[in-house]
């Protein structure tokens, strides 16, 4: 794991995870409508759920390596955060919520944890999700061929992990680990199929993503757009979220705009809808600019300690612009614990 890659685990809040595009995060902006015609810091009570559209994004960081035990940083967790899902996630408050598993127990001063897992789940390649899915990505993370020591560190000091039942996953720790539900929640540690897996060797990272989440990997360009598409079959979203079924965008596509003025200039000529990392200098101008919203969320999950040491001096909410078209749009109740932003189809 490179530099990059550990200061993303451990200091950057990651931006998507269950979002109104359908994944939750540490702490993006929801990007939302404004109804006047003003910049707004708040989603309207009074907007309407809209169908489909496209959201472009224009990302602050690379997303060349999307495989989750070595992403090639923050803003490709926010793409496979979309894809993935994992056992549970945190609330605003830290509170463990159920996702992929529904049930958990903690024995043995935390030696031992016990999941029971969502029955009725697919991959997007139709295998059904089990507890073998589950062991056989977390063998892959803990096994050094895969050389991924940063991601591995998030599962702590495990003795084993077993599947005794298509329905359960137990972990045992050679020490108590009070921390894992705090690291659960990544999108590292999201659930790969297994099919996907067998095909890959030891040691080799995945090029494309395979999960249960509310989106599809589609396609990469060859100038280096990712491409996802609603998952039809989502039906066990958090119940964080209001819509607890498929995604109401049609498309979502990342692009890697790492310039920032260029990144800025994407926002303002309309070829982005959305943008993250807003450059200090343009954040007054945009945020003045009544043609942009901005929306401010609370992160999810605790602050961590930066590479170099110290804490991150972020402020505990994040804003971010976006530009809207004809029509925007977000589902109920899927803003503010997630982050996000949604553009539906044109009116």
């Amino acid at each position: 794991m490179n530099g990059r890659q550990r200061w993303a685990i451990i200091s950057r809040r990651e931006l998507l995870r269950r979002s109104a595009i359908g994944a939750a995060a540490m702490g993006l902006a929801a990007c939302v409508p404004s109804t006047t015609g003003q910049a707004t810091t708040a989603p309207s009570p009074t907007l309407q759920a809209r169908r489909g559209g496209v959201l472009t994004w224009a990302q602050w960081d690379a997303n060349a390596a999307i495989d989750p035990a070595n992403p090639s940083g923050a803003a490709a967790l926010e793409v496979i955060g979309n894809v993935l899902d994992p056992l549970i996630l945190l609330d605003d408050k830290q509170n463990i919520r159920p996702l992929l598993a529904t049930k958990w127990q903690i024995d043995d001063s935390a030696k031992r944890y016990t999941f029971t897992l969502r029955d009725g789940v697919k991959f997007h390649d139709g295998t059904a999700f089990d507890s073998t899915a589950v062991k056989k990505n977390w063998d892959r993370i803990l096994d050094p061929k895969t050389k991924a020591p940063g991601v591995a560190a998030l599962l702590g000091d495990i003795a084993a992990i077993s599947a005794p039942d298509p329905r359960t996953v137990v972990l045992t720790f050679k020490t108590s680990n009070y921390s894992l539900p705090y690291q659960l929640w990544r999108p590292y540690l999201g659930i790969l199929s297994p099919k996907l897996l067998d095909a890959t060797k030891a040691g080799e990272n995945v090029t494309t993503l395979v999960g249960t989440g509310p989106f599809v990997w589609n396609s990469r360009s060859a100038d280096g757009v990712i491409s996802l598409k609603p998952n039809a079959d989502y039906a066990w979203a958090s119940d964080l979220f209001a819509n607890q079924k498929s995604p109401y965008l049609d498309e979502v596509r990342f692009r890697a705009v790492t310039d920032l003025g260029t990144r800025t200039a994407t926002l303002e000529s309309g070829e982005s809808l959305l943008i993250d990392e807003i450059p200090e200098a343009d954040y007054a101008r945009l945020k003045a600019d009544s043609r942009f919203s901005f929306v401010e969320t609370v992160r999810r999950g605790p602050r961590r300690a930066s590479g170099a040491g110290s804490m991150s001096s972020r402020p505990a909410t994040r804003s971010i612009p976006r530009r809207p078209s004809r029509s925007w749009t977000m589902p109920a109740g899927r803003s503010a614990p997630a982050g996000s932003a949604r553009r539906p189809a044109r009116s």
